[in-house]
This record gives structure tokens, sequence and C-alpha cells, in this order.
């Protein structure tokens, strides 16, 4: 079947296969409309016409949430709508010491569908006994003698890679080229890498495809999949598709085509706020929103209890030093500087610098390509969600110490390096989330301030935040010195 055909076929076949998408994907019953991810599944149909004469293998990446999984099951629905036999599996993470997990998993539930019912009847004698390392149950199916050498033995692996490829072909032999998935491919063992290897780059004029998820920032450059990736690319053999968070547009474009949800232009900006486009976030999120007459724009929302979970996986995997870095940041606020960092944290460069590539990759927290005025890298977290949730994580006896210490540290800056003209606004709230005592002490220190490193006025709202906490003779006693403050005193201070 030539490319333009197998396209012809798969472009007919489109509004047929969408209807089996409910069915397919009985099993994840909370599912978005596929609507902004419409270019990449055509992409996906059209690298699947490039396998009719070659294995293709593909790549779908992106971040946690963003919809990987969700695009690569849709996609399975329609080419079994095709006449497409496909095998299914996952990795999982800490199973990556368990060797050839998931094609095991993946072969044992294909042969047990229905219409695999012969499957046995297809497949030659010699292949069998290599088969029972990934199939044991096939020991008594056929009564084949376990007498099969270890891996370790010359030649060992060569046969049974080879036997496994050769299963795999018949198993999926059908009209159209077969798909084999592997989700999270970033959790594979050792031993199914080697094997997926061997099947990519054995399968040339083999019709098939091979395809799988991961999230890129836990698969290394050096990582024997993405020379693999490499490989196949320079030979038209395989791709990456990444996906991104959606933007403002697409998040109330998907959110108008939800049924039993009152999508008003307004809730849409929220939602966008909230969730910063994240997919998995966003179909979390109407299900907390208040009930109908309440306002669901005033106020604070609460992170869901699915977000905060997939939120907490994520940190689950940082180190002690990552999450003081972590909790450095969170205490500072969304954006800030490596050296401010360093400063606040109490880490010394190399350590700072180990932690922040750690989160680095692992999408944590992000490099913004613009520079501070002295050009300082500026760093922020990957969602504000995160940094909320580490926030909150942050017992109150540790919050006040970062908060003063990071006050005091910008208190003590030489007017050089004193940064933005709201210095004085973040010291005030630093300060003020420090706690009463840090905040009079917090105030004394910025009026005792030399003229020659006397910083710009504070803004209405931040000495007002300075000063709600202290009755009026506590703002009488402060607020003596200094006739750049009086202006700003005089608009706070009662008549």
């Amino acid at each position: 079947m030539n490319t333009n055909r197998s396209r012809q076929i798969f472009s007919t076949s489109l509004a047929q296969a969408r209807l089996t998408v409910s069915h397919a994907a009985g099993d994840h019953p909370k599912h978005l409309p596929l609507i902004s991810r419409s270019f990449e599944f055509d992409r996906l149909l059209s690298e699947y016409a490039s396998a009719q004469s070659d294995a293709f293998f593909i790549v779908i990446e992106g971040e946690v949430g963003v919809g990987k999984t969700r695009l690569a099951e849709e996609f399975l629905a329609h080419a079994f709508v095709l006449g497409a036999i496909t095998i299914s599996a996952r990795a999982y993470q800490g199973e990556n010491t368990l060797s050839y997990g998931p094609p095991s998993a993946g072969l044992h539930a294909a042969i047990n569908l229905p219409t695999h019912s012969n499957w046995l009847a297809n497949v030659p004698e010699e292949l069998l006994s290599e088969l029972t390392r990934l199939l044991p149950e096939l020991v008594n199916q056929r009564q084949i003698a376990h007498s099969i050498p270890p891996l370790e033995d010359a030649g060992a692996q060569s046969r049974f890679f080879e036997a496994s490829h050769r299963f795999i072909l018949v198993l999926t032999r059908g009209p159209v080229p077969g798909v084999q998935f592997i989700d999270d491919l970033q959790w594979v063992d050792i031993a199914t890498a080697d094997l997926l290897i061997y099947l990519v780059s054995r399968s040339i004029g083999r019709p098939m495809l091979i395809q799988g998820t991961w999230r890129g920032e836990e698969v290394p450059p050096n990582q024997s999949f993405r020379q693999l990736l490499a490989e196949v690319q320079r030979a038209r053999r395989g791709a990456i598709i990444s996906l991104a968070c959606f933007n403002r547009a697409k998040v109330k474009q998907l959110l108008s085509s939800l049924e039993d949800f009152e999508f008003t232009e307004t809730l849409g900006d929220r939602l966008f706020q909230e969730t910063e486009g994240l997919p998995y976030f966003i179909l979390e999120y109407p299900a907390s929103l208040p009930q109908p007459g309440l306002s669901p724009i005033i106020g604070d929302w609460p992170i869901p209890g699915s977000v905060q979970e997939l939120l907490r996986f994520s940190l689950s995997q940082v180190s002690d030093m990552e999450m003081q870095i972590l909790s450095t940041t969170a205490v500072i606020g969304r954006s800030f500087g490596f050296d401010t960092l360093r400063e606040d944290s109490g880490q010394g460069e190399d350590e700072a610098i180990q932690s922040l590539e750690g989160l680095l990759s692992r999408s944590l927290i992000t490099e913004i390509k613009e520079m501070g005025g002295d050009g300082e890298l500026i760093y922020d977290f990957n969602h504000e969600k995160l940094r909320s949730l580490v926030y909150e994580q942050i017992s109150l006896a540790c919050r006040r110490l970062l908060h003063r210490r990071i006050a005091n540290a910008r208190v003590n800056r030489p007017r050089s390096q004193a940064g933005p003209t709201n210095l004085s606004a973040q010291i005030a709230f630093h300060y003020f989330q420090a706690g009463l005592r840090a905040l009079r002490l917090g105030i004394t220190n910025l009026l005792e301030i030399k003229p020659a490193q006397s910083m710009p006025i504070l803004p209405h709202q931040a000495i007002s935040k300075l000063l709600l906490i202290s009755d009026t003779r506590t703002k009488l006693i402060f607020a003596k010195p200094s006739g750049i403050y009086k202006p700003c005193l005089a608009n706070i201070l009662p008549p």
C-alpha cells in the first residue's frame, strides 16, 4: 500500500474512528476533548503512513500532565478502527530492576484478547521456547521443555531478541501496520530498552509503528533512547512530537466544549491563570469550583486534591538539598536570580548549582531567557501551584526564619546591588511575613539606613502592611525620622 493511498484511507476513516474513542478508552472516563491537539494528532497519522514500508519509531514528549498518554490512546483507538493490531504496555517508576516487565505485560495482555484465540497456531515451534522468557505460561500450554540456556551464554540474547522480534511481527500482522506502545519510556529497565532498540533497528522493510511517551526532562541526552531516536530521525524512520501547555485561547476553546460546564470569558481567564494551560489541571479544576450561585472569581482557589497528588509525586523525587532550594525559592516568590538564591538559601555556590541543575532537569523550575539588570540569570517555578504547594508544606517556624533571612539580606545589600525599584516593598513584605518581632526590627533597620545606602521610598501598600499590626502608639514611635518617609506616612496615619 503506497503512502498516498494510506493517507486517503486514514482520512476517510477519521470520522468513523472518532466514534470508537469512548469505548477504546473506557478505563479513563475523565477525558478532555482532543480539540487543541489536532495538529499533533494529524502528524501521528502522517507518520503512521510512513510505517507502511519500514518500522517507524515515534516519541511523544512533554511534562507530567500535559496529555502525552491521552494523545497516544486516541491514536491507538483510531489505529484499531483502521484494522491495526496493537500491543500496549506501561513502565512504572521503581520497577526498573525488573527485566522485561513492560513487554512481558503487553504481550500477555495481547495474547489473551478474543481476537488472538488461535495465536499459538501461527507461531513457529522454534520460537516458543525462547518466548517462555516473556510468557512463562507457554510451558504449560504447549508442554514445552523449559530448558532454555541463560541469557549470559554466548549468542543467547541475540536468539531471544530475534525470537521476540519475529513473534511480535506474527502477532501484529494485519491489513495495516501493527502498533507497539510503551508509556513512560523514561522508567523502562535496561533489558527492555535493549530489546526495544533491537526491534527498531532490525525492522527495516517491516511494516510496524513503535510508539512511546516520555518526560523529556528525565531522559538524559546520552541515554540510549535519545541516541536511537537521533539515528532513526537521520534515516527518516523516526520523529518526536513535543507537547506544550495550552495558551489562553485554547484553554477557553476547550472549556467551552465541555458538557455540564457553564463557560464564561471571565471564568476562562481565571482558569487559565490557575492552571497555566496544563491539560490535567484544566480537567481537574472545574470539579472543584464553588457551587452555582457563588462567585468563582473572588478570592483564592484551593488546589484540587488530585492536582496536589500529582505535584507531590513530582516533589517526591527531589533530594534534601534540592528541597532546601525549593523551599527558599518558594518563600522568595516566583522569579529569582542565582546569586539571590545562593545568598538566601545559605548553600555554597557548588551546592546551589548542583541543586539547581537537578531541579532544572526535572522541569520543576525553568530558566528564563531574560537576565536581571546586573546580568544575573533569572529562574522561575514551572507552575505557580507547585510553588504554592511547596510553601504550604514548610512549617511556620521555618517560613518565618526564611522570610526574616531574606529581608535581612536585602536590607544589608549595597546600593549598587539594590536591584529593582520595588526592593523596599519586598523587604516590607518579608518582614511582615516573618512575624511581629521581626516586623518591628525590620522597621528599625529601614529607618536607620544611611543616606548613602537609602533605597527608594516605600510604596503606600508596603508601609500599610508594615504598620498593619501595630497600634497607633507603635506607629508614632517608629514613624519618627527621615523626611523621605513622611509623605507616605501622611497618607496612612489617621489625621
